[in-house]
C-alpha cells in the first residue's frame, strides 16, 4: 500500500503503520497463492476475469476494515 494513503488518507502512524502493512502484504501473498494454484492460463480472459475478482474482493476487505477501524460495525440486515 502507497505511503501517502497510509500516512496522509488513513493517518496512521507507528505501530498501526507497521500492522497494516504487514496485514496487506499478508493478504497479497495468500491471493496471490490461491490464485496461482487455480491453475488458470496466463493471459487469458479467465486470468484477467479472475485477477479483477480477487481485487475487488480485497478492495471489500479494505473498506470493511477501515469502516472498522472508524468505530462502524457490520449487522446483517433482513
Amino acid at each position: 500500500m502507497d505511503e501517502y494513503i497510509r500516512e496522509d488518507v488513513l493517518l496512521l502512524r507507528g505501530a498501526d503503520y507497521t500492522m497494516l502493512e504487514k496485514l496487506v502484504g499478508e493478504c497479497a501473498s495468500r491471493v496471490y497463492n490461491a490464485l496461482r494454484h487455480q491453475n488458470i492460463e496466463p493471459g487469458t480472459k479467465e486470468a484477467f476475469n479472475a485477477y479483477v475478482s480477487c481485487l475487488h474482493q480485497l478492495y471489500l476487505m479494505g473498506a470493511a476494515m477501515q469502516l472498522n477501524r472508524m468505530g462502524y460495525h457490520m449487522t446483517k440486515m433482513s
